[in-house]
C-alpha cells in the first residue's frame, strides 16, 4: 500500500475525532451549567453521531499505522 493512503487514513481519522469532540462541546454548551443533570450528560454523550465519528476515526488512525508502508522487492 502506498504511503499516501496511510496519510489520508490518518487525516480522515483525526478529522472524524475532531468532529466528534466538537459536536459534544457544542451540545454541552446549549444548556446552562446549572440546568444540567446527570441524565443530560448521559444523553449528550450517548448521541449516535459523536460515537460513530469517534469510532470511525479511531479505526482510521489505527489502520494508518498498521498498513504496510510500501512493498519493496529486492531484485537479484
Amino acid at each position: 500500500m502506498s504511503g499516501g493512503l496511510r496519510v489520508c487514513l490518518f487525516i480522515v481519522g483525526i478529522a472524524l475525532k475532531v468532529t466528534a469532540v466538537l459536536t459534544l462541546i457544542f451540545e454541552m454548551n446549549l444548556v446552562p451549567i446549572h440546568g444540567r443533570s446527570l441524565t443530560y450528560y448521559a444523553e449528550a454523550i450517548g448521541m449516535k453521531l459523536p460515537l460513530i465519528c469517534f469510532v470511525l476515526g479511531f479505526f482510521c488512525v489505527a489502520a494508518s499505522f498498521y498498513l504496510p508502508a510500501k512493498n519493496r522487492r529486492t531484485s537479484k
